[in-house]
C-alpha cells in the first residue's frame, strides 16, 4: 500500500458513511410516507401488511452499520493522525492534515496556506515521500 492509499483510507470510509446516511434518509422517508385513497370501492388486502415494520427493521440494521463505519472512521483517522504527527516539516504536516483528515481540496489548502497550487503539489509530494519512509 502506497503512502497515498494509506492516507486516503479515511476519505473512502467517509464516502461509505455518506452513502449509508443517504440510504437511511430514503428508508425513513419510506417509513413515514402515507397514501390515502378516497374511494367507496372495496380495497384489496395489502400485499405486505408488515411493510412499515420491515422498513423499520432495515433502518435499525443500517443504523448499526452506520455506527460501525463511524467507529472505523474515527479509529482510522486516529491512526493517520499519529502517522502525520511524525512528519517534522510544518508545511508538509499542515497539508497532510488538511487533505487526509479534513478532506479539503487542493484549492482550499492553497487558499488556506496562501500558497500556489504548484507549491502545494510539490510539498504534498515531499510529504508523501516522508510518510512512505515512516510506514
Amino acid at each position: 500500500m502506497t503512502a497515498k492509499e494509506y492516507l486516503n483510507r479515511g476519505y473512502k470510509i467517509e464516502l461509505q458513511i455518506q452513502s449509508k446516511m443517504e440510504q437511511l434518509e430514503r428508508l425513513r422517508a419510506m417509513a413515514t410516507r402515507t397514501t390515502t385513497t378516497l374511494s367507496d370501492m372495496p380495497r384489496p388486502a395489502s400485499p405486505d401488511p408488515h411493510k412499515t415494520e420491515n422498513i423499520i427493521i432495515k433502518i435499525v440494521k443500517l443504523n448499526a452499520e452506520l455506527n460501525a463505519e463511524i467507529d472505523k472512521l474515527i479509529d482510522t483517522k486516529i491512526e493517520i493522525k499519529h502517522t502525520i504527527d511524525k512528519v517534522q516539516d510544518v508545511d508538509e504536516k499542515l497539508i497532510l492534515e488538511a487533505r487526509y483528515l479534513n478532506f479539503k481540496s487542493y484549492d482550499d489548502i492553497a487558499s488556506m496556506l496562501n500558497m500556489s497550487l504548484e507549491n502545494i503539489f510539490r510539498i504534498h509530494s515531499n510529504a508523501l515521500n516522508t510518510v512512505e519512509k515512516l510506514k
